[in-house]
């Protein structure tokens, strides 16, 4: 099943993190992904890619869907990967704990 977020573009608004302010700068879809662009009040980026073609699940089991996360500011750190749930993805307080999480992860490296 290929992830699909329906009005991705308003996602822009949901969130902000922390005390460094961390916002959605920039969405983009292709076929293949979900790329979010994330900017703090100091001018650093994130880059999270969110994967549309599923890793593993089935109609009797929950699909899983890779997330990556990388910055040019560390380029020395290796992006950060994981594996989130549909169920995630589509209850926006969920996601936006992923997207928390993978900040907290990748400033922390």
């Amino acid at each position: 099943m290929k992830l699909k977020i329906e009005n991705y573009d308003t996602l822009k608004s949901e969130f902000c993190w922390g005390s460094v302010n961390w916002r959605i700068n920039l969405i983009e879809e292709t076929h293949t992904q979900y790329h979010f662009e994330l900017k703090n009040n100091t001018g650093k980026v994130i880059d999270i890619q969110l994967e549309r073609d599923q890793v593993s699940g089935n109609n009797l089991s929950d699909y899983q869907y890779e997330i990556w996360c990388w910055s040019s500011y560390q380029p020395s750190g290796k992006p950060l990967r994981e594996f989130i749930y549909y169920h995630q993805v589509k209850d926006k307080r969920l996601f936006s704990s992923v997207i928390t999480t993978m900040i907290k992860k990748w400033t922390n490296v």
